[in-house]
């Protein structure tokens, strides 16, 4: 998958495709050790997927975590809990 691809896709979505990918790339384990496997190479292309998707769910996960951050932020400037600082 295309890194564009994933960005567009939810966290729940993507924790499906990275749950998916693991179980494809252990029936590809199992069938490599019982000589069945004819395409190898397969299997670095799942690792590399799954790398790729666990990379922009951090990078989701960060991002969720900073907007909330500043979500609270906001609501305790509203509420006169904390003051304005401007840094020139």
């Amino acid at each position: 998958m295309k890194p564009q691809e994933i960005r567009d896709l939810t966290q729940d979505e993507i924790v499906r495709k990275i749950k998916e990918l693991k179980d494809n790339l252990f029936k590809l384990k199992v069938k490599l050790s019982t000589k069945q496997l004819e395409k190898s190479h397969q299997i670095m292309f799942i690792k590399k997927d799954i790398a790729r998707l666990m990379t922009i769910l951090n990078e989701k996960k960060k991002l969720a975590k900073e907007v909330a951050k500043k979500w609270i932020w906001l609501q305790q400037i509203k509420q006169g809990e904390k003051h304005l600082q401007v840094k020139l």
